[in-house]
């Protein structure tokens, strides 16, 4: 403790006793509405209609199912623009260790068909912002963050995403 009375985090003595309050409050809230985990897990893993729709005539995405193992769901902008969110579930395990194992370094971007803009897979201190996992499930859904500088992907855009040498073309952001 230093002398104004604050501990070494900063968080004042008189706080600490409501932040606990509070963590304990949340935690049992949590616990009583169902909420057991942030992964996304949905058993059936089945996109609403208008995305099935749009992404209908999506070129390529019959490769992407044959040699990656997984089908697109959505490509959504994401942080006020300045991400692109795609989302996507595996159709077949084995073939998307490829994409998706803990050891993949199979190269994913997306460019923008308007402006010919490539929109990279940003990378932090812990890694890619991208799902890769060793026990893989067709009941998720997995993502893959891409960044979207300048915001010159918006929603109606029409993408290509290159997963290594497969490309898929013509995806809409929704």
């Amino acid at each position: 403790m230093n002398v104004q009375g604050k501990n070494r985090s900063g968080v004042g003595n008189r706080m600490l006793p409501g932040l606990l309050l509070a963590t304990v409050l949340l935690s049992s809230w949590g616990c009583a509405h169902g909420v057991k985990e942030a992964s996304v897990h949905r058993p059936d893993a089945q996109v609403p209609a208008e995305y099935a729709a749009q992404m209908a005539h999506v070129r390529g995405a019959e490769k992407l199912s044959e040699n990656l193992g997984i089908e697109l769901l959505a490509l959504r902008q994401t942080a006020a623009g300045h991400m692109l969110d795609l989302r996507y579930t595996v159709v077949d395990p084995a073939a998307a260790t490829r994409l998706l194992g803990e050891h993949s370094r199979l190269e994913v971007f997306l460019v923008d068909k308007a402006t010919g803009q490539t929109a990279e897979i940003p990378t932090t201190m812990l890694g890619q912002l991208r799902t890769k996992t060793a026990g893989l499930r067709t009941s998720r859904i997995y993502y893959v963050l891409f960044r979207n500088p300048g915001q010159v992907v918006h929603t109606g855009s029409q993408v290509e995403i290159h997963f290594g040498d497969v490309v898929v073309d013509n995806v809409p952001v929704l």
